[in-house]
């Protein structure tokens, strides 16, 4: 079983098991070696079975966490992208939120405790896109890679790649991706 699991009903999700990783999901701060499983549940009555199945004390124990699903959405990237960290920016902006900001800081940290490592930024434009879509790509990626740097990680590591998406990778148009080669 994974180190974290979500038990899914629709939109609805809560953590069953993992609660000692929970501030660290919340945060976007999961060490890499940390596994996540999502479960899709019928009823609450299966997801308390769950939960109960997995607290120290069922007795003593209160409800399962109720995840935001920003941090769903959040966390079905990370988990789809094999340990990648992908800021999402809303579509036509190169603002950031603070779910972005966390995310880069977790890739500064990582990046900063794996020193040797390249970095790759990627960026994706569909190759019919408006042709301010790559403009676009450019500035975010330019962001991110600048928010790196001020956290210290050396800007001669870095490196920046643009690929068009692939079928369901649509979404990602919105997604530039930090990618810290493993030792």
């Amino acid at each position: 079983m994974a180190d974290i699991v979500l038990a899914q009903i629709g939109s609805r999700t809560w953590m069953v098991d993992g609660e000692a990783f929970l501030d660290d999901l919340l945060g976007n701060m999961l060490p890499d070696h940390v596994t996540i499983e999502f479960i899709t549940c019928e009823s609450e009555s299966e997801v308390k079975e769950l939960w109960f199945a997995n607290v120290a004390d069922p007795a003593a124990s209160g409800p399962p966490w109720l995840i935001h699903p920003a941090i769903v959405e959040r966390t079905k990237r990370m988990v789809g992208m094999g340990g990648a960290f992908g800021v999402a920016f809303a579509p036509w902006s190169a603002a950031r939120d603070a779910s972005a900001d966390a995310t880069i800081a977790a890739a500064a940290e990582a990046a900063l405790n794996n020193p040797d490592a390249p970095i790759v930024i990627t960026s994706y434009v569909a190759e019919d896109a408006p042709g301010f879509s790559g403009d676009l790509a450019n500035i975010r990626a330019g962001m991110v890679e600048s928010e790196l740097a001020t956290r210290g990680v050396e800007a001669s590591r870095i490196t920046r790649s643009r690929t068009a998406p692939i079928g369901d990778q649509a979404s990602k148009a919105d997604l530039i991706e930090i990618l810290i080669s493993k030792d």
